[in-house]
């Protein structure tokens, strides 16, 4: 989940399932762009922060997040819109995502949603364990 966006960036939140190395792919028209790896553990409770930078202000970037050396494939296009410049001004949006893990399952799950300006479901995708790791 994107956050702390910049003219120049942002910092991308991810959560696993298990430890694992994460990395931020961006591919545009001057190549790809890797950013990480970070290593989610047990101690950061799975969580890890890549961040972002060298980006141009007010472009929107479709980003890919690679865990464990796998591209994370969600079901709508994962964005990142830097901000213009400091002396630009442009319409801003902000959007809140919800992360729902379950641990007590066997095989746990995680829950994504895309909520709205009207308080609807736009996305739900459930993701078990079992389909992220080997």
């Amino acid at each position: 989940m994107p956050g702390q966006i910049k003219a120049n960036g942002a910092s991308v939140w991810v959560r696993t399932l298990a430890p694992s190395k994460v990395e931020v792919r961006i591919d545009n028209e001057e190549g790809n762009l890797v950013f990480g790896p970070v290593y989610t553990t047990e101690e950061t409770d799975l969580s890890a922060v890549v961040e972002v930078d060298g980006l141009k202000p007010a472009i929107k970037y479709a980003y890919k997040v690679i865990v464990n050396g796998k591209t994370i494939s969600p079901e709508v296009e994962q964005t990142i819109m830097t901000l213009p410049e400091d002396n630009q001004s442009e319409e801003v949006k902000i959007a809140f995502g919800e992360f729902t893990f379950l641990p007590s399952d066997k095989d746990p799950a995680v829950v994504f949603r895309l909520v709205g300006e009207d308080g609807q479901n736009l996305f739900e995708k459930t993701v078990r364990k079992s389909e992220l790791t080997p």
